[in-house]
């Protein structure tokens, strides 16, 4: 859980101090800075120096006493050196590097290589200076006895002082101190200043503030009373004057308030009446309507038994040995009794339209069945005019359908009656396609003819009830217009869409959608495969094979074992994946089956460590998930085999006897969830939408996806659940884009499942 973080907000008092502040900090802190420092490498410098300048001293009077080899001299030059009091100790060297003599305090020896110039170093808390000995002003011929040995010699020896850093550390260090009292002094004195400069302006501003926020509150009598200078002198006055006008316009205009409000007190009083009025008014206009409604329905009703009457009589009476003349008139009364009956029937529908009374049926039809019998309907009506019907229906499209015939038979005899009705040459075509869209399955229809067609003003008008293109059609042509109306309102409640497409002269085409309509699964199919002899395995096609199914759902557990004991095997459960890791090396397992999702180790990583002992021809492993999208490249992890959710049972066994035995076998198609008694699956479904809805309540997008998983895992798109399994789609769907508000409007719509 990431915690925000609001950001700080900085007064003007703050801004003027950190202005004046910051600024003298850093000038301070850098002069002093610039102070300490160079008066320290002052301090070294004269130190050095003076170093150097006593062992060129040295250097330089102690050639005699190297020359000769006189300690004394050397020891005299050594402890008029050594009165300095950094100095530490002296030493000399003669030419070959062995030491003549070592004055002073015993300090730690250091390998130092002699070179042929001056040279320092600085070791911890000491320096080292040294530098050569030349013979550049003795005169050999002084001393008989070294005449003998040749040249003159130019190098006599080394001459070192050591030098110790305390004092020069203790004046560093006070050095440092008095930088920083001078520093501390100086931003003090300047801080002390800042702050004294922010009062004089934030005081005034803090009073005008406190009264300016009063003055909102509508305390209007508020003033500044601070004492302030120059401009904000003038800022003060400003301020108390606004305030004195503020006041005087208040009371004006409060005092108009009143005699507003005292009107408009009036104006509702008026308009609640009238409200009063106007709802008993709307009152009795939906209790006339209900009323017209309910007489509509059944005066439909009355009229309906004995037209059936006259209808049945009159077909009968035409089979009679009739003349001509009354073989006609038969004709007539059943021509007008059939389209009575029809206008009864659109005027009861419209009427159930209009109440929602209209309940969808859903029961399996046959397409084809479906559009013979329109055919049939209209052929005498066709042959009359001499005009064909051409139904044409996609090879894609399932001819075995579940919904509701009825309603859909009414929606295209609807449509192809219009079409031949206003089509006097040419003909009708009827076309059926798929609806190519994703994740719903659906028909498109489309009744074309080359009648007499329309304007697209006309066009407008064709979903009004009782209307129609135009007024001298219902002369010509008959009806009342419900039929467009009542046909698209059964699109409608079929879930789908319908649009109209017209030119005058030229025809007209309908094009209407459904998509509360279902694919048949081929019973037949499966009827004809359970007579064939060796071609169903037996019960005990999987007899002799133990298998490990880990799965950390209980319900989908017990799934799992009861379809594959019920088919002989030996089912051993467990519920993460670090369990079938090691019952794996517990006891031998022909094949083990993991659920993608578990506790502890997910089926990925069960069956990465499971592959590093067992090869893939040693034991094959399944991965049960409802995650479509992250199956692609489960090969490479060492998946022989991905059973999608909710569990397909004939491709679990097939697949199970495949990789166990090697051998191909057909299972009869059966539903999964018929292998659990309904009580079970209702308690399991009911306690998943009780935690998804807990994990809605407090956003928690992790445990939505994983019980929306769970429910799709059971509630498969071809089961009973199919609208849950629809439900949970769209909630991982808004899962993606983090739309928790629609994920809870779309949770309203469970409903309990008994």
């Amino acid at each position: 859980m990431s915690v925000k973080l609001k950001p700080i907000r900085l007064g003007l008092k703050h801004h003027i101090l950190l202005l004046t502040i910051i600024p003298s900090l850093l000038m301070t802190a850098a002069l002093t800075t610039y102070f300490v420092v160079s008066r320290q490498a002052d301090a070294q410098d004269e130190l050095i120096r003076q170093m150097s300048s006593s062992i060129e001293y040295l250097s330089k009077s102690s050639e005699l006493g190297l020359f000769t080899g006189d300690k004394s001299a050397l020891s005299k030059l050594s402890r008029s050196i050594r009165a300095n009091n950094d100095v530490k100790s002296v030493r000399f060297y003669d030419s070959s590097g062995q030491s003549i003599l070592e004055e002073g305090d015993q300090v730690k020896n250091v390998a130092i290589p002699f070179r042929d110039s001056f040279y320092k170093e600085e070791f911890g808390t000491q320096w080292l200076f040294q530098t050569p000995v030349h013979s550049s002003n003795i005169e050999v011929t002084d001393y008989p006895g070294l005449e003998k040995k040749g040249a003159p010699i130019e190098l006599l020896g080394w001459v070192q002082i050591i030098a110790d850093k305390s004092r020069l550390q203790k004046k560093q260090k006070s050095i440092l101190l008095t930088g920083g009292t001078i520093g501390f002094i100086g931003f003090f004195l300047v801080a002390l200043s800042a702050l004294k400069f922010s009062n004089s302006i934030t005081l005034p501003l803090e009073e005008i503030t406190k009264t300016v926020n009063k003055l909102e509150l509508g305390d209007y009598s508020a003033r500044v009373s601070v004492v302030a200078r120059g401009e904000m002198n003038s800022l003060v006055q400003g301020i108390n004057q606004l305030s004195e006008k503020v006041e005087i316009s208040n009371d004006n205009l409060q005092k108009r308030v009143n005699s507003a409000v005292t009107k408009l007190t009036r104006t509702l009083n008026i308009l609640e009446e009238k409200n009063e009025e106007l709802e008993n008014t709307g009152t009795k206009l939906i209790e006339a309507n209900k009323a017209k409604d309910d007489f509509l329905a059944s005066i439909s009703h009355e009229l309906r038994t004995p037209l059936t009457a006259i209808i049945g009589y009159s077909r009968l009476l035409k089979k009679t040995d009739l003349a001509s003349e009354q073989v006609d008139q038969v004709t007539v009364i059943n021509k007008a009794s059939t389209m009575l009956l029809a206008l009864i029937d659109n005027i009861l529908d419209f009427s159930k339209l209009k109440s929602q009374s209209i309940k969808l049926e859903n029961a399996s039809f046959n397409l084809e069945s479906l559009l013979d019998e329109i055919v049939d309907l209209h052929q005498p009506e066709l042959d009359d005019k001499g005009i064909n019907l051409k139904v044409i229906v996609d090879i894609k499209v399932p001819l075995n359908l579940v919904g509701d015939e009825f309603r859909l038979k009414q929606i295209v005899n609807n449509l192809v009656r219009n079409s031949i009705k206003f089509t006097s040459e040419g003909s009708v075509s009827l076309k059926v396609s798929l609806l190519q869209k994703e994740n719903d399955f659906g028909l498109i229809f489309s009744i074309k003819d080359t009648g007499i067609g329309m304007d697209s003003d006309d066009i407008s008008h064709l979903f009004n009830p009782f209307s129609q293109a135009d007024s001298s059609i219902s002369r010509r042509f008959g009806g009342t217009g419900l039929g467009l109306v009542i046909s698209k309102q059964l699109v409608d409640l079929l879930g789908g869409e319908i649009s109209v497409n017209s030119r005058k002269g030229k025809g007209t085409e309908v094009i209407f959608s459904i998509l509360n309509i279902e694919k048949q699964s081929d019973e037949r199919e499966s009827e004809e495969l359970s007579i064939k002899p060796n071609s169903i395995q037996t019960s005990s096609s999987l007899s002799n094979t133990t298998i490990l199914v880990a799965e950390d759902n209980l319900f989908i557990k017990q799934l799992l074992r009861t379809i594959l004991e019920s088919e002989g095997a030996t089912v051993i459960t467990v519920g993460d994946g670090m369990q079938a890791v090691n019952k794996c090396q517990e006891c031998p397992i022909d094949l083990v089956i993991l659920d993608y999702h578990m506790p502890v180790l997910d089926g990925i990583e069960a069956a990465k460590v499971i592959r590093k002992s067992y090869p893939s021809s040693v034991l094959p492993i399944f991965i049960v998930t409802a995650d479509v999208l992250n199956t692609k490249n489960m090969s490479i992890t060492g998946i022989d085999k991905v059973i999608q959710k909710p569990i397909n049972e004939s491709e679990l066994i097939k697949s199970a006897i495949h990789f166990t035995t090697k051998l191909e076998s057909l299972v009869i198609p059966k539903k999964v969830l018929d292998y659990l008694p309904d009580e079970l699956i209702s308690n399991e479904l009911n306690r998943l939408f009780n935690l998804l809805k807990q994990a809605s309540a407090t956003n928690q997008g992790d445990e939505i996806k994983k019980y929306a998983h769970e429910i799709c895992g059971i509630a498969g798109p071809t089961s009973k659940y199919k609208d849950i399994n629809k439900l949970m789609r769209k909630i991982e769907k808004c899962l993606k884009v983090d739309d928790y508000a629609k994920i809870s409007a779309l949770l309203l719509n469970i409903r309990v499942i008994g």
